[in-house]
């Protein structure tokens, strides 16, 4: 909860369903193939970490620098997880911006510790460079390629209103 903001339930709900979301062991995407399917909606997921890692800033303040080092840990490993494995771009640019909220609020968070025990706050999850499955596109692109694909293959089977079945 950010200062001067009360904390409402949705907001406790939000934080203890993403505490949940950072144990999970695998990450399994939805990818979309038609073009009226809903994209998935990771503004909430991205609004319950944005609380969670405000809340280390607390914890820091407080000295608990292993329940800050534990949050910080899940948290980096979850979206590293997602990184790697997954299956579209939007999946791929989600974990971005997750890893990007990551650091900039942990670094709030550490700023709120005496520089003596930074070093013991930090996380090992931010000294292991990214992986190569991190760091590769070609799961996300194959997984654009079969949507691609898809879409161009409903487009030529449904025609248009007053169009000739099978033409693009």
């Amino acid at each position: 909860m950010s200062e001067g903001q009360p904390s409402t339930s949705m907001d406790g709900t939000l934080r203890a369903r993403y505490l949940r979301m950072l144990d999970r062991g695998g990450w399994y995407e939805t990818v979309v193939f038609g073009e009226a399917d809903p994209l998935p909606n990771y503004s909430l997921v991205l609004e319950a970490q944005r609380l969670v890692l405000l809340d280390l800033r607390h914890q820091a303040g407080r000295g608990e620098l292993v329940a800050l080092r534990d949050t910080l840990q899940r948290d980096l490993r979850f979206w590293r997880m997602v990184l790697a494995s997954a299956d579209g771009l939007i999946g791929k640019m989600i974990a971005v911006a997750a890893i990007r909220n990551h650091f900039i609020l942990a670094n709030l968070a550490l700023h709120e510790l005496p520089a003596a025990n930074v070093t013991e706050a930090v996380p090992a999850e931010w000294q292991r460079p990214l992986s190569d499955a991190e760091r590769s596109m070609w799961r996300a692109m194959a997984g654009e390629y079969q949507f691609a694909k898809r879409l161009l293959r409903e487009a030529r089977v449904q025609p248009e209103d007053g169009d000739e079945a099978g033409g693009i």
